[in-house]
Formats: C-alpha cells, sequence, structure tokens
C-alpha cells in the first residue's frame, strides 16, 4: 500500500486498486476501501492528510503515511491517545 501497489519493482497489488481504497466513499469522506482516510484530519490531526490506516479490536492501528515513507504498526493504542501518538512520531521524523 506503501508504494502504490509495487515491491521492489514488481506490481503486486494493481495501482486501480490501491486508488480506489484511497477514494472516499459517498457514505463517509473518512472511508475508502477498508481503510480508514485522514482527509479531513479528524481522527489523526498531527498526521498528515495523505495519510491512511487501518484500525482493528483492541485500536490496533495500521498507519501509511506516504509523504514519508512510513509504515507504523501499533498495537494495543487507545482511541485517545493515538493522535499523541501520530504526534511523536512526525516530531521525531522532524529531528533526523
Amino acid at each position: 500500500m506503501l508504494n502504490e501497489g509495487n515491491w521492489n519493482g514488481r506490481q503486486i497489488l494493481s495501482g486501480d486498486w490501491i486508488a480506489a481504497c484511497r477514494t472516499p466513499c459517498a457514505l463517509n469522506e473518512g472511508y475508502g476501501y477498508l481503510w480508514w482516510l485522514n482527509t479531513n484530519r479528524r481522527q489523526f490531526p498531527s498526521a498528515p492528510a495523505s495519510s491512511f490506516f487501518f484500525r482493528g479490536v483492541g485500536a490496533n492501528v495500521v498507519w501509511i503515511d506516504p509523504e514519508n515513507q512510513l509504515v507504523v504498526v501499533a498495537r494495543w493504542i487507545q482511541k485517545e491517545s493515538a493522535d499523541g501518538f501520530a504526534e511523536k512520531v512526525m516530531q521525531a521524523l522532524s529531528h533526523k
């Protein structure tokens, strides 16, 4: 998902499929094919608008940030702490 479906020069997922996943659905601007989108920055204000997420039971999160070539997996992070976590990751990136 990070590299538009490309892994080491090999297209393993359709670029069209990934584009569709990252397109807001008609019922919810923050949701695409099974992915939560950050385009409105409501869920993760500290993360770039281009970010998208899987969110699962127990607040498990897979965060994809194409702008920073970042994939983060966080387990059992409380919903109210998730944006603070994203903020700390972004701060760490700004110090690289």
